[in-house]
């Protein structure tokens, strides 16, 4: 009975705080029914517990370091997948271009001066961008690029209206990323020199400004990393760049030139958010296991 008993009160801890098996927990309540001196150490230990703070009781403490673990580990998890689905958003967001403008658009002049611009074929939309005669004659040019959507997840806009003054010049261009400009109807100013919209650029400044930051901070991280305030404050800051750089591979991949610009930013930074959220809970994560390793005997 006693080799019984000393069974059972080491279980009582673990049963006390809720962390004993099925199995054991049904042995020792069937022990407590027929064992007083059982049923009063459970009763003494207790009351021990009510009075004292958690970190007093090491199977509480614990099982709730492991509650936040997987908490947290939940909270990455969600965290990446919501930027990997703010990349498949990105994608399904972005227009596909058509190469060529043979027999994809309509144009017409109007009586009352409207010149309207359509797209020949359903589910295909428009693009206009203003162009400037370089002679300074005025005038109304465009350049237009037919484009759809992946899967058909979006709808534009199918068809442009233009109004022209009297006596008006008028120009209509066709273009798509990384062509040049196709003559479509009215005046051409352009002739045979050819011209071609460029890109936006500015994704590579911010890459590039990305991975400078990155290389100091890690320089700095290599040389304050022996105190452990400003090597984790370092370690908090390297998520910045890293994470930026991540949004953009998931958003652009490689590459830096953008037709929208502030639509690509955009998702490059909601990506980089999300990321930069995820690398300071695991870093959280870390420093928590680091403390409690230093205050263990």
């Amino acid at each position: 009975m006693e080799r019984e008993c000393g069974l059972i009160q080491d279980l009582l801890p673990l049963y006390a705080e809720g962390m004993a098996s099925d199995a054991s927990a049904r042995a020792v309540e069937t022990h407590l029914k027929d064992c007083p001196s059982c049923a009063a150490a459970l009763h003494k230990f207790r009351e021990e517990a009510k009075v004292l703070p958690d970190e007093a009781l090491p199977l509480r403490r614990v099982r709730r370091g492991l509650a936040r673990r997987r908490l947290r580990a939940v909270a990455v998890a969600v965290l990446a997948v919501l930027a990997l689905c703010a990349s498949v958003l990105s994608f399904l967001t972005t227009p596909l271009y058509l190469a060529d403008a043979e027999g994809q658009l309509d144009v017409s002049l109007r009586g009352d001066g409207m010149l309207l611009i359509s797209a020949r074929n359903e589910g295909y939309y428009l693009e206009a961008e203003p162009l400037s005669d370089p002679d300074g004659s005025a005038g109304r040019y465009v350049a237009v690029s037919v484009f759809h959507y992946p899967r058909g997840v979006m709808k534009g806009q199918s068809q442009l209206v233009l109004e022209l003054k009297p006596g008006e010049p008028a120009g209509v261009y066709y273009t798509a990323p990384g062509q040049r400009l196709k003559w479509v109807w009215g005046r051409d100013f352009i002739g045979e020199d050819g011209m071609m919209l460029l890109p936006r650029l500015a994704l590579a400044y911010y890459l590039y400004l990305a991975m400078l930051l990155l290389a100091v901070l890690l320089l700095l991280w290599l040389l304050l990393r022996r105190r452990r305030t400003t090597r984790r404050v370092t370690e908090a800051l390297l998520g910045l760049p890293l994470c930026y750089l991540a949004g953009h591979f998931l958003i652009k991949r490689f590459s830096t030139f953008s037709y929208h610009l502030l639509t690509d930013l955009g998702f490059i930074l909601l990506c980089a958010a999300l990321l930069y959220a995820a690398w300071l809970l695991l870093a959280w994560g870390r420093w928590q296991r680091a403390d409690a390793a230093a205050e263990s005997p």
